[in-house]
């Protein structure tokens, strides 16, 4: 919800939704929260 309300949107094409998705992963591990997507 975050990063959508940054303007983030994972389903304008691939690439995006693999920066998103990038971008997510770090920003959890930063907080100690393990990747949501492994």
């Amino acid at each position: 919800g975050t990063l959508h309300a940054q303007g983030w949107d994972h389903e304008t094409s691939e690439l995006d939704a693999d920066e998103m998705e990038a971008y997510e992963t770090d920003i959890l591990a930063e907080l100690g929260i393990a990747d949501p997507y492994a």
